[in-house]
């Protein structure tokens, strides 16, 4: 019962981390939110994922050459979209899966590019995909010591050590590297 509890609770954290806003009611805001500023929407005729993709590296490469040369760039899309992905995919012949991978489902490798495609939980019915560098995506404590805001406390009732600190999540993007592709 606790495991499937933690499994609810980590699923809801992640779409909280992806798509929460203090505007709606939220603790903090989301990448989505706090990348608005810094995102713009891929115009153009996008008739499926493969496509989109394509378009939002191509234009992000455009802005930014180093964009290509990024060990860490990831396009993160819903579950739903990922297997429209893959589908996709086999149906060009780029299927092109480790065997390692086909377990886990969990990431593939644009053709033709170091890009990483991952499907994302906290993106779950959301239509959009998200082109970042992982380096720019931070959540954290903004501590500048180990000691320093943290509050640990022992609750004798319960016989728990708890530790407090409060964290930040951001996207931290110093460059337009964030793209949204419908």
């Amino acid at each position: 019962i606790m495991a499937e509890k933690v499994s609810l609770i980590s699923k809801s954290l992640d779409q909280l981390v992806w798509l929460g806003s203090v505007s709606g009611g939220d603790a903090f805001d989301g990448f989505t939110v706090q990348g608005s500023a810094l995102m713009s929407t891929i115009t153009g005729s996008t008739s499926n994922v493969y496509d989109a993709i394509d378009l939002a590296i191509d234009t992000a490469v455009a802005y930014d050459a180093t964009f290509e040369s990024d060990d860490n760039v990831v396009v993160f899309l819903s579950y739903a979209k990922y297997r429209v992905y893959q589908k996709e995919l086999v149906a060009k012949n780029y299927f092109h899966f480790n065997p390692g991978q086909i377990g886990d489902n969990s990431e593939t490798l644009h053709p033709g590019t170091k890009i990483k495609v991952v499907p994302t939980i906290g993106l779950a019915g959301h239509s959009y995909l998200y082109l970042a560098s992982a380096d720019h995506l931070h959540i954290g404590t903004n501590l500048s010591s180990e000691a320093e805001g943290i509050t640990v406390y022992h609750d004798m009732i319960t016989n728990n050590i708890y530790m407090r600190s409060q964290f930040y999540a951001g996207t931290g993007v110093s460059k337009m590297m964030f793209k949204k592709a419908c």
